[in-house]
């Protein structure tokens, strides 16, 4: 993620209790947003099938 300086990697993050998951799929490539949050955690608030 070249906008925050991070290399490409794995990672979990927290996803907003109001985001529905149900539009994707497992290995589906994804656009989403990412907000920080306080203590420095990211949240997922916004994810969809990436543009082809």
């Amino acid at each position: 993620m070249p906008a925050i300086s991070w290399p490409a990697m794995t990672m979990d993050f927290q996803v907003a209790p109001n985001l529905d998951l149900s539009k994707v799929q497992l290995g589906q490539p994804v656009d989403f947003r990412l907000e920080k949050g306080n203590g420095g955690n990211y949240t997922v608030t916004r994810i969809s099938p990436a543009a082809k």
